[in-house]
This record gives C-alpha cells, structure tokens and sequence, in this order.
C-alpha cells in the first residue's frame, strides 16, 4: 500500500496500522493516495483488525470512501469565508452587519474609525441612527431599503463619537439567513468628507471668482475661434458704455479701430501657434462713439473644458497713455536740452570739469577727458589728483581743497615743467542746501603761447638791450684791440727772436687772440638776425656739420655718428645759420666728450599740442650737466669751460627760436648730455604728416 501513499500522509497512514498492532480494535482516518494516472484521491478509511480466538493479530480488513468531493467542496466554503472574512476586517471602507432597526451585529475596523471607537467591539450593538446628523434622513434610509432591497451610493452625513461631521457614500442590502430566516442588512459606508469638502470648496471658489470678475476693474471676454463675443463681464458697462448682453454674438473686431485690426489678429494668431498666451494694444470704440486705448492680454482656453474658447482680459489705459505721451515728450524735450547742454560743455576749448564737496569728479568735458587721456567712465567718481601727478592737475586738486576750506572763488597759475605747458586755473564753489549737492566747478585755461609770447618778447627786448650794448662794448674795444694788435706785430718783428722775449710774445699772443675770438662773439651776439629762409632737408646740414667737426674729433679721439634718414620731411630754414647751430652743438659735446667715446646725431618726426615738428638730438658720453646749472646753461656769459665765452649756447638759442624753434638741454640715463633741437616741419610736410 506504501506505493501510492503520498508524502506526509504516508506517515499518517502507517500510523494507523501501528496503532492496529498496539491492540486498537479499529481505525478511522482520512488520507490521500496517489491514483494510476498520477491525480490525488482524498479517502475516509475504517481500519478493523482481525485476530483468532486467542486473539492473535491475523491481519486488517478496511473500508475506504471517496471523499475528494465534498472536502473540496469544504475547502472552498472555508476559503471564501476566509478570505470574505479578510476583506470584511481589513477593506478601507467601513463595513457592517446590522439588523433591520439599525442595530449593529457586527463591523470592521474601518467602520468603527470612521464612527471615532478605539475598536471594533465598541462600535456593536450600537445603531447607526444614533451617529446620524438627522435621526428622520436614517429612518426614510432604512425605509427605503425595506421598499426596494438594495441602496447604493446614497449620500448620508454622520456624526462621530467626537462630534465632527462625516458625509459617506452608503450602499447596503436586505438579505435573509439563518435557519429560520432572519433578515439581515449589510452594508458598506466609504467616506467621502474630503471630497464633499473639495466640492464645497470649489462651489465657494466660483462663487468667490464670479463675485472678482463681476467687480473687477478689467473687463474679461471669453472669444470664439472667429472672433464672436460668447461673454462679457459687467465692467464692459462701466468702461466702455456696452451692457454685456449688446456684445455677446457680436464680432469682436466690429468694435476694433481699423488701423489696429492686425494687431489684433497677430495677437491671436501668437495665441493659437505661439506660447498660448499674447497681449497687444489698440483701440476700442466706446458706446459713445470715442476711441478708448486698451491693453489686451490673452490666452488660449479653447482645450479647456470650461472655457472652450479665448480668454481676453482688456485694460483701460488711455489715461496711462496720455501721460505716457505728454512723458515721452517731455522726455524729449529733456534730453534734447540735455543734448544741446552737452554740446555747448564739450565745445568750450578749456577743460571744465565738475567736482562734488569731496572734490571727486561728476561730469567733464570733452578737452578734459582728453587732456587726462581717460575715458569718462574711468573719470566719474576719481579725486580730481588722481588724473594725474602733472598739471593743472595738482593745481586743480589744491584750489578745490582750498575752497572747501573756505572761500567762493579762487585762482591760479600753474606751470607743468615736463611739457612746458602753462594754466590758469580758476575754481568756483556753487552752495547748496547739504553738503552732499554742493558742486566745484574747476577751468583750466591754458596759455601757454601767451606765456610763451610774453617771455619771447621779455626775452627779445633783453636781448636786444643787451646786444645793443654788447656791440657797442664790442665796438669800442675793438680800435684799442688792434692797436694792441699792431703794437704787439712791431714788438715781435723787432725782439721776437731774442730767447727772454719769445714766452711772454706767446702769452699776449694767446690772450691777443681770446680776445679777438670773445670780440667775434660778442659782435655775433650784439648785431642784428638777418635769415634767409628755404625749405630743405636737415639731414645735408647735419651732414656737413659732421664733417666739419671730423678734424676736432680726431684730435680728441671722439667718434662722430650720424644716424640722422635723409628720408625725414624738410624744413624752413636759413642754411648758413642752421648749419652753425649744429657746428657748435657738435664742437661743445665732441670738447665734453672722453677719449674712445661718440657722439651720435639723430632726428626723428614729433607731433607736439597738434604741430608736426623734426626733433633733432646731440648726444655725448661725458659727464653731463650739473642739475644745478641746467637751468642756467642758455645765460649769456654763463660757462663752465676753462677759456670759453659763455655766447655759443646762447647764440644758438637765438637762431633756433628765429627759426621757430625751441632747444632744450639734459642729462641721459645712461650717462652724458643730450641737447634736442625742436624745428617746426615745412608746412606742406605737415599736412602729409
């Protein structure tokens, strides 16, 4: 028999015959075999022992039933009962069993949560009439269902333990059970309080939005795909003269401005194929007959269920629009002022600049910006010293501090010595109620060719004085000197070959002929300039003063370079003059110059307060100017040189500034003097220049 008993029923089975062999007289047990084609059989076995008369086991004899049946059939009446059971206890929704007067039987856990009991066994026994809000809306409920058996979905407001208010959707049926029949109610309650609340809610909403765009101060349209009125809110009366009910069905564009339909139309256009969402402004014509200016914003509802259509919101904004209008031409008048002050400041020729009571910088004008060689944006808000350490810059700085010390009006004088430029500077203080609003209006004028003017013309009557008088000296001394001269001529042809005489004929040779040299000078220096102006290349004038030096340099074992392009414009010149100018120039640094040393000659173009000019410069390797006698170097009479005049310098400052010109003397890095004369170029070369 073990070869179709199954798994742990087997064990079960050999059981029983073991408790046959233990003396039971029989054995009743249920068991599954294994049939031929391999299916399971549920059988109720009787087992009876047999034994002889003396009671000997001979064997069992047995009885089996099939009983596959019926245990199935049980199996799965407890299964649903189970699993009804389950769903009963732990579905979301309250369920119950009641009698028909209401009174619960039994419920599960999420009916009595739902009432406010802390557990299932406090809501039995309890009757549902005694949780509803209105004891009559039960007992038409309950009435009901005897009438037709069965209710669903019937909305029912509760009252839990608590007192808080519970709205449940109630389905519940009349059935019949037991033996004898008794009629029973079962019946689920879902809750649906939040969803009653969401409906109250959204109910408050529309009325609360209704009530906002029957007042609002904007008129809203909802607009059909071709342009029909399907609403208008009651604002359409107060803004435009129209009751509602005259526009709805009318064509929107009726009531638009011819010039403004296709603003219209891009607008709804936007709103179809754009964002969704456009706005425009046009005009709209009034009950009246007047053209309103209105500003438009939309957006396409046409898929929503609501809507189905265009919302248009439209703005009144003609008032806005006419002081818009009357801004933007005040605006303009504004800015062209702004505009017309602005170029009367950037005309004037001087540098105006304005400062705050801090003396930092608010506005200048355009001679100030450039003269500063920043841009306006690096300016505003700079301390006026911060331009620059030069003038008038520090003149400037110290009249704006001055006069916020004290004071309304204050002036001065300022001579910038690394470009030789001079300023009048003149400072005024504007009062204001604060200290903040104060303003410092500074003007720097530059009179630098004034200056210039009145020094050349100091100059010129000096030097005219003191030429005439030099070449009177010059004059007188010149008959006494010859006679010197003759005397001396007798004295040698007559004793100068006598050995005690010959040293001291030397020595009044020697002193002879400085004085004859310091004569030329100073009859060079005294008479009248006499130029005869040409235009021509300074390269062949330096050339030849090159070569004119040759023989010093030799003899000083000096070496003269000229660097100076043959290609450089030409100038006007008196060649004669110009060429002595650079004789001496190359004379004094070839003298200062140390043996095995040059001395270099170049000239480039320069371009100086706008003029073009030709700097040439004489360059030595000596020693240099003491700083103490730069200053000094162009005196007449003033000389440094054991046996020199003190004119040569002097004499060609002279010729240079009838040239136009300007010389200028300084010391190099690297050491030794470098002298630069500074001609003005042939006009036509400046042009081109």
């Amino acid at each position: 028999m073990t070869d179709w008993m199954v798994g742990a029923d087997a064990e079960r089975d050999l059981r029983a015959l073991e408790r046959i062999l233990e003396g039971e007289r029989y054995v009743q047990h249920e068991t599954r075999h294994r049939r031929r084609d391999g299916t399971l059989v549920t059988l109720a076995f009787k087992t009876t022992a047999i034994r002889d008369g003396r009671g000997n086991l001979l064997g069992t004899t047995g009885i089996a039933s099939d009983v596959t049946g019926v245990r199935e059939i049980e199996e799965a009446r407890r299964s649903a009962e189970a699993r009804y059971r389950h769903h009963f206890e732990r579905s979301l929704a309250g369920g119950y069993r009641a009698r028909p007067d209401g009174r619960i039987l039994d419920a599960n856990a999420a009916l009595a949560r739902m009432l406010g009991f802390a557990s299932r066994e406090e809501a039995r026994g309890r009757s549902l009439r005694d949780f509803s809000a209105d004891a009559s809306e039960r007992d038409a409920f309950l009435a009901r269902l005897s009438r037709e058996g069965a209710l669903t979905g019937v909305e029912v407001r509760l009252r839990r333990t608590d007192g808080a208010t519970v709205w449940v959707l109630e389905s519940a049926s009349l059935i019949e059970e037991g033996r004898p029949p008794e009629a029973v109610i079962e019946g689920t309650l879902i809750d649906v309080t939040d969803r009653r609340r969401a409906v109250d809610a959204l109910r408050e909403s529309e009325e609360y939005f209704r009530s906002l765009i029957d007042n609002a101060a904007d008129v809203i349209m909802i607009v059909e795909a071709d342009g029909t009125i399907r609403y208008g809110s009651p604002s359409l009366e107060r803004l435009l003269g129209y009751r509602p009910q005259e526009l709805v069905a009318e064509p929107l564009f009726d009531a638009i401005h011819a010039d403004d339909g296709e603003t219209v139309r891009r607008m709804f256009a936007a709103m179809v194929h754009g964002t969704g969402s456009a706005s425009a402004e046009f005009r709209f014509r009034h009950r009246d007959g007047s053209w309103r200016h209105m500003e438009a914003v939309g957006s396409d509802l046409s898929h929503h269920p609501s809507v189905g259509g265009f919302l248009v919101q439209l703005r009144d904004v003609t008032e806005r629009k006419t002081a818009d209008e009357n801004q933007a031409r005040l605006q303009f008048a504004i800015q062209d002022a702004a505009r017309e002050w602005q170029r009367t400041f950037d005309a004037i020729e001087s540098p105006v600049l304005v400062l705050d009571g801090n003396a930092c910088i608010r506005r200048l004008n355009r001679a100030a910006k450039v003269l500063s060689g920043k841009t306006y944006r690096e300016t505003i808000g700079l301390a006026i010293e911060a331009l620059g350490p030069g003038e008038p810059w520090q003149k400037s700085s110290e009249l704006a501090h001055a006069i916020r010390a004290g004071g309304t009006a204050l002036s001065g004088q300022a001579r910038d010595s690394a470009t030789g430029r001079t300023w009048d500077v003149g400072a005024s203080l504007l009062k204001a109620a604060s200290s903040e609003s104060e303003r410092i209006i500074l003007v720097a004028r530059e009179v630098t060719g004034i200056v210039r003017l009145q020094e050349k013309l100091h100059h010129g009557r000096t030097m005219s004085a003191m030429g005439s008088l030099v070449a009177g000296v010059a004059h007188e001394v010149r008959n006494p000197l010859f006679g010197i001269s003759a005397t001396l001529d007798a004295f040698e042809a007559r004793f100068g070959q006598r050995p005690e005489y010959q040293q001291y004929v030397a020595v009044l040779r020697g002193e002879l002929a400085r004085l004859s040299h310091l004569m030329g000078d100073l009859l060079e220096y005294g008479k009248p300039t006499t130029l005869e102006f040409s235009e021509g290349p300074l390269s062949e004038v330096v050339a030849e003063a090159v070569l004119s030096a040759g023989p010093l340099a030799e003899k000083a074992q000096v070496a003269v370079r000229n660097a100076v392009d043959g290609a450089l414009p030409p100038v006007r010149m008196d060649r004669r003059r110009l060429l002595q100018v650079f004789q001496n120039l190359l004379d004094n640094a070839v003298r200062h110059s140390p043996p095995k040393s040059a001395v270099t000659v170049e000239a480039e173009r320069s371009r100086v307060e706008g003029e073009a000019w030709i700097d040439c410069r004489v360059r030595d390797e000596g020693q240099g100017f003491k700083p103490e006698d730069l200053p000094r170097v162009f005196e007449p009479f003033f000389t440094r040189r054991r046996g020199g005049t003190g004119l040569g310098l002097s004499i060609v400052q002279r010729i240079v500034e009838d040239h136009g010109g300007r010389i200028f003397a300084a010391n190099r890095a690297e050491g030794g003097a470098v002298m630069t004369v500074r001609l003005p170029a042939a006009p036509e070369a400046a042009a081109r220049g």
